[in-house]
């Protein structure tokens, strides 16, 4: 998932133009992205692995996960304030931040993706409900059309800190009926845990001066 994926992911958009195929390279920065943070017009912070690198790109039915975590810059409750998810808010040890997992998949036919499962560091799975936040469907003369999914699923940091250690993390998309498999690597959660930590502390420290 890549640049147009973030936007799909953080404001609900849809409409893409252009091939589908051509939208995921296989390209990346092997870093987690952060925007906000020193922006006084914008409330939160939003941190996203959606540039990270991951070899051979969005196929069909190979699902393309990515990190997303948004950060209050002040009372989480604040007019304005929009944290997209207050399921597992994380609030204890700094500014409050809400965590998710955001898969981009493609099909030739829609699959209504409802639930995403992954393995706990313990060994338990997990599993949770998801919400599409963004489609959008391309068809070529002479050629199947694609139907690009984008859902979203809040998680909890201690689950992501659990998969940190992992050196890689098979997320599940499923319905009542299929499924499909994406990786995530522990390297990349940790990436985006270590920019999420760096924000809350930058903002703690503006936030005492």
């Amino acid at each position: 998932m890549r640049a147009l994926a973030v936007l799909l992911a953080l404001t609900s958009l849809s409409g893409c133009s252009g091939p589908l195929i051509d939208m995921f390279p296989e390209s990346g920065t092997g870093t987690a992205s952060v925007t906000g943070l020193e922006d006084p017009l914008e409330r939160v912070v939003r941190v996203s692995t959606a540039d990270y690198f991951r070899q051979g790109g969005l196929l069909p039915d190979r699902p393309e996960p990515s990190l997303f975590a948004v950060i209050a810059k002040g009372d989480p409750a604040a007019p304005g304030v929009r944290l997209d998810t207050l399921d597992f808010l994380d609030s204890a040890s700094g500014p409050a931040v809400s965590y998710q997992i955001v898969v981009s998949a493609y099909a030739n036919e829609w699959r209504f993706w409802d639930r995403v499962r992954y393995v706990s560091g313990g060994g338990e799975l997990i599993q949770r409900s998801a919400d599409r936040i963004a489609s959008d469907v391309s068809c070529s003369s002479g050629a199947e059309c694609l139907h690009l999914e984008v859902i979203s699923a809040p998680v909890p940091r201690v689950d992501l800190e659990a998969l940190a250690s992992s050196d890689t993390v098979t997320v599940r998309l499923a319905n009542p009926s299929i499924h499909a498999d994406a990786l995530l690597t522990g390297a990349e959660v940790r990436a985006f845990l270590d920019a999420v930590d760096r924000s809350r502390a930058a903002l703690q420290s503006a936030g005492s001066e």
